[in-house]
């Protein structure tokens, strides 16, 4: 039995929904999509360039919304097979892979408000029902939005415990350019300069930074960046390599467009550290970044960042915003003007064997964030979570 694919006129809200659930469907709302896009991982070309690969499993589940006949917002959300998640520290489990519906706080386009939401509300609760998909993630929404207010009461509670870890959202803000970050984030800059000395006393030379913007670095880039990402402690608790077809696919994509930009630091030639972004609308997003702990004590994740933050903010005709995504960074703090505090909704069909896994999730993640809260009041917590990184701490 599958979920209605629209709801005219059924509720007060007043929205009604279409979905597209084929790549080439999307056309029919183009010129809507092109108005509304915001950020890159929603554009509507690297979209309908994703889902012709061959290396990609997921497919549009697009939801148009329209407000009396005529189409406001798009919530850009997918299906794919997605694995529920066990967490205790650094320690990460994989239970089966659900069916699951993906919506991105970056994936919704438009008008966002509760009335639009209340219509959702239902929506997911129908295709969970209707087994239309086995779980809904609704990813990074802000605590203060209206996802987070919404209560489901057609799905039983453990479907849709509301327990999941609170992250920030950082962001750099170009509206003062280089002068005004350097005045109101001092330490930063003079941890800049510091790490900038120590690394010339270190190589006896200035440090080199290269970024790597056309298709014909495209092989360099991946390369070298491997060679510092295996050292680092993201690939230690599975961050994932860059010598796949898809990643390749994926910057092939946005470098034709001009739009890809991969930094990398060097040490005496050698690979130390990479930050990579997509220069988008305006705003710069920052992908991933590590560095070679060999190099640690030099900070060279910190002078490249400073590296990129001079050149940003130095052109006024720049970009006006850096996002530099969600993660529990003392780094980020230091060097970013906004924070946004977001978490997760997790969903799961009422039927019995999720209904189990999803519990088994939130007491795993109930015992995480009691821990973690427990080592914060008592001063442990950034100790710990440093050992476990650099593999101190087994």
């Amino acid at each position: 039995m599958k979920a209605r694919t629209n709801f005219p006129g059924e509720f007060s809200s007043g929205w009604d929904i279409e979905v597209i659930r084929e790549p080439e469907e999307l056309e029919r709302v183009r010129p809507l999509w092109e108005r509304l896009q915001w950020n890159p991982y929603y554009d509507i070309d690297w979209l309908r360039f994703k889902y012709e690969q061959p290396w990609c499993k997921e497919t549009p589940h697009v939801l148009v919304m329209k407000r009396n006949g005529r189409p406001e917002t798009i919530v850009a959300g997918e299906i794919k097979p997605l694995p529920i998640q066990f967490q205790i520290g650094y320690k990460r489990w994989r239970g089966p892979s659900l069916k699951t519906l993906f919506v991105s706080r970056y994936g919704v386009l438009g008008e966002n408000d509760e009335s639009l939401w209340s219509t959702l509300e239902r929506y997911f609760e129908d295709i969970l029902i209707n087994e239309e998909a086995e779980s809904v993630l609704l990813r990074d929404f802000d605590l203060n939005s209206a996802v987070h207010k919404l209560k489901f009461s057609g799905l039983p509670v453990p479907c849709k415990y509301k327990t999941n870890i609170v992250q920030e959202h950082w962001y750099v803000t170009g509206d003062r350019g280089l002068a005004g970050h350097r005045k109101k984030h001092k330490k930063f800059w003079r941890h800049y300069n510091n790490y900038g000395n120590r690394i010339r006393r270190k190589l006896g030379e200035d440090p080199q930074v290269l970024c790597y913007r056309k298709v014909n670095d495209l092989n360099m880039l991946l390369n070298h960046t491997e060679e510092i990402s295996l050292k680092t402690w993201q690939r230690k608790f599975g961050s994932p390599g860059f010598l796949y077809e898809h990643v390749e696919s994926r910057y092939f994509h946005f470098m034709e467009r001009q739009l890809m930009q991969g930094f990398i630091l060097y040490a005496k030639a050698i690979p130390a550290a990479f930050f990579h972004g997509i220069e988008y609308g305006g705003k710069f997003y920052g992908e991933v970044m590590g560095y070679d702990p060999d190099y640690a004590e030099e900070g060279v994740g910190t002078y490249l960042m400073g590296r990129i933050l001079e050149e940003k903010l130095s052109n006024p005709d720049g970009v006006h915003l850096i996002d530099l995504g969600v993660g529990n960074s003392e780094a980020k703090k230091h060097l970013c003007d906004v924070s946004l505090a977001v978490k997760d909704r997790y969903l799961v069909a009422p039927r019995f064997k999720f209904l189990v896994l999803n519990t088994v999730r939130v007491i795993f993640l109930s015992t995480h964030i009691f821990m973690k809260k427990k080592l914060t009041d008592v001063g442990l917590h950034e100790k710990i979570r440093s050992l476990w990184r650099h593999g101190l701490l087994k």
